[in-house]
């Protein structure tokens, strides 16, 4: 969702904070709900997005996109600057 961003800017913008913005999570939980029918159909029970985000510490106040811009962590990280790296290489 911040391809473009990301091979613009050169990774010059922190990742978290400025590029999980409420529509790219409106996005990312379309995409986790395909992914649990998937799964569902697989035999496999997996977890909706927000809360997989509450079990990797993130405070379980408010949506996925509160949680995400309240954590200290991830709201340091600055984007790689190349669509080259694990981010998208490994974890999509």
């Amino acid at each position: 969702m911040n391809a473009g961003k990301i091979e613009y800017w050169d990774g010059g913008f922190y990742f978290y904070n400025e590029g999980v913005t409420t529509s790219v999570l409106l996005a990312i939980e379309v995409v986790y709900k395909e992914r649990m029918r998937i799964g569902k159909g697989l035999g496999c029970k997996l977890k909706p997005v927000i809360q997989a985000l509450h079990e990797a510490g993130l405070r379980p106040e408010g949506n996925a996109c509160d949680s995400i811009r309240s954590s200290r962590t991830l709201t340091k990280l600055k984007a790689h600057g190349t669509m080259q790296n694990h981010w998208v290489t490994e974890t999509i």
